[in-house]
């Protein structure tokens, strides 16, 4: 049966225009970034997002071609795995080396490995885990388990402590971070604009790490980070230690292990939204990185800031576009509320770390870092 393209139709009554989705972005060209709702995105911030540079990075051989891509997290099916992986393939920088941590259920390794095999970017190593024990250890500790920090939390929380516990134990498998640039990745997101790096230059901030500008939910989003392998190896160390001996983790574990490290804070324009095992996509991330619907009243901060950061950037009649904002993070100090009292055992690793990192050769820690480590533990925290 055939449909006639001749049929009669009928005038449909004309719909309201919606407001513009930006008020603070009036005077910037048509661009991708206009057509996301703002949501408590500060307006500087937006501005200089929506300066996007060259579409896609240049292919010249720069010092920020050596680009190291770290995939981590969990494998919820073949299908997701296949549009993550080419969502990657199509917005990763020119040349950049892929390594691969990551949970998957044991009858799906063969197709696992088989897709990963088939990838366009050069494979450094894979290491996949059995979601059956969904259990890591770090490599190196053997030391009898320690009660929950969340023994008195909701079941809800117990759980996703323990799902960010065993992602944040899989990036201590990996030992080669030889790059220029480093760029962590969960394995369960897909890439909507292409990952910056060489526009970025982050070989020239050895203590600042890169987020993405949108979903910090008065936090910082987590989802994507990218940086110089100093700052990146030695948050990604604390933080497994931070979520180990405490019960916080996701964007508040984040802010506090950069504020304790004194790394600053800065932001790329890379989008990423979560894929669930049936390819669906949450809510919120088709309505903040996509502007696919309009935004429930709940989502009306989802991109705001932490109060607790202070930024290079703060006004909205005079950006400076041109120039990529930071911010440092100052007097974070937001527990759950069952959170157990104060260890110190977050505080003592970073110490440790630290020296571990610059005895190897790492970046020399600047004057304020310097005064952080020699304050009292109690202070810190």
């Amino acid at each position: 049966m055939c449909v006639c393209t001749h049929a009669r139709t009928r005038t449909l009554p004309q719909m309201p225009k919606r407001p513009k989705a930006l008020a603070c972005d009036d005077e910037t060209p048509n661009n991708l970034t206009t057509t996301v709702p703002q949501l408590g995105l500060p307006c500087w911030l937006q501005r200089w997002a929506s300066t996007a540079g060259r579409k896609h990075e240049p292919k010249s051989e720069t010092r920020g071609s050596d680009v190291l891509i770290v995939a981590f997290g969990l494998i919820r099916s073949i299908p997701m795995l296949h549009v993550t992986m080419r969502s990657l393939e199509t917005y990763a920088p020119v040349g950049a080396r892929l390594t691969v941590r990551a949970f998957c259920r044991a009858s799906e390794v063969a197709a696992v490995h088989a897709r990963l095999n088939r990838t366009t970017l050069p494979l450094q190593s894979i290491a996949l885990f059995d979601l059956r024990t969904h259990t890591t250890s770090p490599p190196t500790l053997g030391h009898t388990p320690a009660p929950h920090p969340c023994a008195g939390a909701p079941d809800k929380h117990r759980l996703s402590h323990q799902n960010e516990l065993e992602a944040a134990q899989l990036l201590l498998h990996l030992h080669d971070w030889r790059a220029g640039t480093v760029v962590v990745w969960r394995i369960d997101t897909e890439l909507v604009s292409p990952i910056e790096s060489v526009a970025l230059m982050p070989w020239q901030h050895p203590r600042r790490v890169y987020v993405p500008y949108l979903q910090s939910g008065g936090f910082l989003n987590d989802r994507f980070l990218l940086g110089h392998p100093y700052p990146i190896k030695l948050l990604l160390q604390a933080r497994e230690t931070l979520i180990a001996s405490r019960c916080t983790y996701g964007e508040p574990a984040l802010v506090r292990v950069i504020q304790t490290l004194n790394l600053s804070v800065s932001f790329t324009r890379t989008r990423v939204v979560r894929r669930r095992q049936s390819l669906a996509m949450p809510d919120v991330d088709a309505i903040a990185s996509l502007g696919q619907d309009r935004a429930r009243p709940w989502m009306k901060n989802i991109n705001s800031l932490p109060r607790e950061i202070i930024c290079s950037q703060r006004s909205c009649e005079k950006p400076r576009p041109s120039e990529q904002p930071f911010c440092r993070v100052v007097g974070f100090n937001r527990i759950f509320p069952w959170e157990a009292a104060s260890n110190s055992t977050f505080v003592e690793s970073a110490n440790k770390t630290h020296r571990q990192t610059q005895r190897r050769g790492g970046a020399p820690p600047s004057k304020e870092a310097k005064q952080i480590l020699q304050q009292p533990q109690k202070r810190r925290l």
